[in-house]
């Protein structure tokens, strides 16, 4: 599972790659890079930075970097790629979400402030603990959005 949505990350970077700086600086071996490489240094820096805030803010950093250089483009066309790649993931989602008939799960996931809070009240496990694991699967799936969803529903 982990490997499908690491190829459906690296195909929505490739996406919005092409889209914003063109054919011929877009590579899909570089969309792939550019997952591989960003989802391992977030969960580095989710991992060892205490503070989630701090952690997410290199890891956008990275992400940008990596899309900057990788294709190379500037840092505007690197924001912008990443915000297409992220409105191209919740397209999607919503899609699939539709198709299958759980779109309310997806939004009470996306949406729901304190669901970490709540599983871990429910499972006995530290918040800590169920962050870790979380991370392992958020990682996997969007290079922006799951940073800031688990941020705003981590206590700080």
């Amino acid at each position: 599972m982990f490997f499908v949505e690491f190829l459906f990350l690296a195909l929505v970077l490739y996406i919005a790659g092409r889209i914003v700086v063109g054919g011929k600086r877009t590579l899909f071996s570089d969309a792939f890079l550019i997952a591989l490489v960003g989802t391992i240094l977030s969960g580095v820096f989710m991992v060892f930075i205490p503070y989630s805030l701090l952690a997410l803010l290199l890891s956008v950093f990275v992400w940008l970097l990596l899309i900057k250089r990788l294709y190379e483009t500037g840092w505007l066309d690197a924001i912008a790629v990443g915000v297409l790649a992220l409105i191209v993931f919740l397209v999607v989602l919503v899609l699939i979400a539709l198709l299958f008939g759980i779109l309310h799960l997806i939004f009470e996931w996306l949406f729901a402030p304190g669901a970490l809070m709540l599983l871990s009240e429910v499972s006995n496990w530290t918040v800590k603990e169920n962050a870790q694991i979380s991370w392992v699967w958020l990682f996997s799936s969007c290079c922006f959005w799951h940073p800031l969803r688990t941020l705003l529903s981590s206590p700080f």
